[in-house]
């Protein structure tokens, strides 16, 4: 049992793994799931196509071309926060009441 995380929902999902390989052979509703009992959109199955996908990003990435470009180079998880960071607290420290942030 695991959930989705196409959306907030978070919708029960159920995989089924190939015990030789170890790679997911199967994603389909969680019916035991209190919530969606066992109903999902197309985006939970579609679930085992991400989870595979050659062009996953598996690492935080930063730009080093211009925007468009599509240039890009892989960074430190830390890195990645130190940017996060010096955009987010200049705002919070301007008026923490106009910060939201979503993930």
């Amino acid at each position: 049992p695991t959930s989705c995380f196409n959306c907030e929902a978070g919708c029960g999902l159920l995989c089924y793994f190939n015990q030789e390989t170890g790679e997911i052979d199967k994603i389909e509703g969680n019916p035991e799931h209190p919530a969606s009992r066992g109903r999902n959109c197309a985006k939970g199955p579609a679930t085992l196509n991400q989870v595979y996908d050659p062009e996953r990003v598996m690492y935080p990435m930063k730009r080093v071309g211009e925007r468009g470009e599509g240039k890009f180079e892989e960074i430190s998880w830390d890195e990645a926060f130190d940017i996060a960071e010096s955009w987010l607290r200049p705002l919070r420290e301007k008026d923490p009441e106009k910060l939201a942030f979503f993930t």
